[in-house]
């Protein structure tokens, strides 16, 4: 456990089933609650795998961070990520209020765009979305990002 942040994990019930999520809460008072959603292509990622990621975003933030365990591709398609994720942030609402502060939520990766969507989806000037798409040395790299030497360039 990180230093200031205690964590509590079990599993929502969302009527035919159960979202996993872990809490991570800091000791000394909250900013606000962000429902996070992890990265994985769709179909990879957990609670368990993005554990210290997301203890460390709380402890760092001071917020406190509900990692959603999402239905995972190809199993579950679409709309059911976000559905998971929408459950999270109606249990969210209900059990912390507005008294802790503002509500977000989050993802990276594809999480972002399940953060996104839910933007989409639940449109109001209160929420906050936070989706995070970080770029990797091999996606600069990648065939598709290389540039012709002869290739015309905007502004030249």
């Amino acid at each position: 456990m990180g230093d200031g942040v205690w964590c509590r994990s079990f599993d929502l019930d969302a009527g035919t089933h159960f979202v996993p999520v872990r809490v991570f809460q800091p000791d000394e008072g909250s900013r606000g609650l962000l429902v996070w959603a992890h990265g994985g292509s769709w179909h990879m990622g957990s609670v368990e795998q993005w554990h210290l990621a997301t203890e460390e975003l709380a402890c760092v933030s001071r917020w406190t961070v509900i990692s959603v365990g999402y239905r995972l591709a190809p199993q579950h398609r679409h709309p059911a990520q976000l559905d998971d994720v929408l459950t999270a942030l109606a249990w969210a609402e209900a059990s912390f209020g507005e008294e802790n502060g503002p509500l977000a939520v989050g993802g990276d990766s594809a999480g972002g765009t399940i953060a996104a969507c839910r933007s989409l989806r639940r449109c109001s000037p209160t929420r906050r979305s936070i989706p995070c798409a970080p770029r990797h040395r091999t996606a600069r790299t990648a065939p598709g990002r290389r540039r012709r030497r002869d290739a015309p360039r905007r502004g030249r």
